[in-house]
């Protein structure tokens, strides 16, 4: 069985999200060190804005992460039932998050992959991670938004 490029992107997010927290140990004989603290909040808006007639999905999102993150980035996967049950989804990604403890809203745009989407509702999940300098968090945040022209 063949795997188009948008089930292998898929497959990968989903093994992003499997490995939820990831710490790294001290070499043997180290003293213990405090592990610099990764945090990471993520919050989905309820609106989403169309773009270029369904093509794409702006979506504005939330995120607090802890400050002096070494890596951060966010994805989003935006799905709705398009006419005669079909599927529209859309993938967005962005890097290095404005990471300074204080709640930032992002517009992260998702392209379509497969069907154009319309007004009306969808379900949105944003999947996140914030790397420190010992620690790794991971978030994933999920639910229904309407999407407006």
């Amino acid at each position: 069985m063949r795997m188009t490029s948008q089930r292998r992107f898929g497959a990968t997010l989903v093994a992003a999200v499997a490995g939820i927290v990831l710490v790294t140990g001290a070499p043997a004989g180290a003293a213990a060190a405090v592990p610099a603290a990764a945090s990471l909040a993520v919050q989905v808006a309820t609106d989403g804005q169309l773009r270029a007639r369904g093509a794409a999905v702006t979506m504005p999102i939330e995120v607090a992460c802890s400050e002096g993150a070494a890596t951060s980035w966010l994805s989003i996967e935006v799905i709705q039932r398009a006419h005669g049950g079909e599927v529209a989804r859309a993938y967005g990604y962005m890097e290095r998050l404005p990471c300074d403890g204080t709640m930032h809203t992002v517009e992260l745009t998702a392209t379509a992959q497969t069907l154009a989407f319309h007004a009306g509702e969808a379900y949105v999940t944003a999947v996140g991670s914030v790397c420190a300098a010992d620690a790794c968090v991971n978030v994933q945040k999920a639910g229904e938004v309407q999407l407006r022209r």
